[in-house]
C-alpha cells in the first residue's frame, strides 16, 4: 500500500504544528511510515493518516497454538486486535455469532470440523464474512475449493508479516 505524505518544509503555515504532532503520533504507533526523507528538499515528510492501515477486528482459527501465537504477534505489533482465538472449526462457528469479528484468518486442516465446512457454516450465517484461509504448500486444491466457497484470500504457512499485512489491505 503506497502512502501519501506530506513534507513539513512546503506546509509552513499555522498547520505546521498539527503535522509535527501527526509525525510523533505516526512515530509512537507505526514507526515504519515516518523518518523518510523528501525527495525534493531532504526535510521529514509524514504520512496522510486518513490513508494508513486502519485497526482491523480480528478472528484466529488455528489447532496450532505456535501459529495462532505467530499471527497474533504480527497482528498485534501492526496495530489490530485479535478479538478471539479459536482451536478448531466448530470453536470457531459458535464464537463467530458472538465476537462478530471484522476478519477471520482460519486454517484449512483441523480437528472437529475442517476449515472448508467451518467456512461454509460462517459463510450462511454471514454472507459478507470476511475471511483469508492459512494454509500449508501442497494444499492448492484445497485452497481453490475455499475461494469457491467464499473465502477472499490465502496465506501459505510460515506465515510472512509483509503477506499478512498485504492481505490485510485487500481484504478490509
Amino acid at each position: 500500500m503506497k502512502i501519501q505524505t506530506y513534507c513539513l518544509k512546503k506546509k509552513m503555515n499555522n498547520k505546521l504544528i498539527y503535522y509535527i504532532i501527526l509525525y510523533i503520533i505516526t512515530w509512537r504507533y507505526n514507526p515504519r511510515y515516518t523518518n523518510v526523507p523528501c525527495k525534493i528538499c531532504t526535510h521529514y515528510i509524514v504520512p496522510n493518516m486518513g490513508e494508513m492501515n486502519k485497526m482491523v477486528k480480528v478472528m484466529i482459527v488455528d489447532d496450532a497454538a505456535f501459529m495462532r501465537m505467530v499471527i497474533k504477534d504480527i497482528l498485534t505489533k501492526n496495530g489490530h486486535e485479535v478479538v478471539g482465538e479459536c482451536v478448531d472449526g466448530l470453536d470457531a462457528v459458535n464464537k463467530y455469532p458472538q465476537i462478530k469479528p471484522e476478519l477471520v484468518f482460519m486454517d484449512i486442516v483441523m480437528p472437529n470440523m475442517e476449515g472448508i465446512d467451518a467456512l461454509k457454516k460462517i459463510m450462511e450465517m454471514d454472507p459478507a464474512a470476511k475471511v483469508v484461509m492459512c494454509s500449508s504448500i501442497g494444499q492448492q486444491s484445497v485452497v481453490t475449493d475455499a475461494l469457491k466457497t467464499g473465502a477472499l484470500d490465502f496465506i501459505v504457512k510460515p506465515f510472512d508479516a509483509a503477506k499478512v499485512l498485504e492481505v490485510i489491505g485487500k481484504v478490509v
